[in-house]
């Protein structure tokens, strides 16, 4: 599962088996993450919105290092969501403010609509499993 914090991380946690440990930390800026959601599109985007009014669109196929696009709003973001069926996220500011922005490329890409839930979990796993090289001594 996908959670946020005050510390400005989003974290992937390992919910199978006993050990229930964070697989993969995010940060991409110094402000508190107040929510997160993944993108019912695809298994490896999701957004997260921040107290400075920042959305990010993250894509592990793409980066685990940055977003993939950035958007930023006038007042401090309190939620997102994704439409269930179009290539939409909405956030919505403390000020009652709803913004809508129409996401592209692979994150809203129409192979992955096409997947099943286990193709979708496999393609996540893969997408965020350590690098062979990560374990050259």
């Amino acid at each position: 599962f996908l959670s946020c914090a005050a510390d400005w991380t989003v974290r992937i946690w390992n919910t199978e088996g006993e050990s229930r440990e964070s697989i993969l930390t995010l940060q991409s800026c110094m402000h508190q993450v107040n929510d997160v959601c993944w993108s019912p599109l695809s298994s490896t985007a999701f957004a997260a919105v921040t107290e400075d009014g920042r959305l990010d669109l993250w894509d592990l196929e793409t980066s685990t290092l940055d977003p993939v696009a950035t958007a930023q709003a006038d007042a401090p973001l309190s939620a997102v969501a994704f439409a269930s069926v179009d290539p939409v996220v909405v956030a919505g500011s403390r000020d009652g403010v709803v913004y809508v922005y129409r996401v592209w490329g692979s994150a809203a890409s129409a192979r992955t609509r096409a997947l099943s839930l286990d193709e979708q979990r496999e393609r996540l796993v893969a997408t965020i499993a350590p690098s062979p090289l990560a374990e050259i001594s």
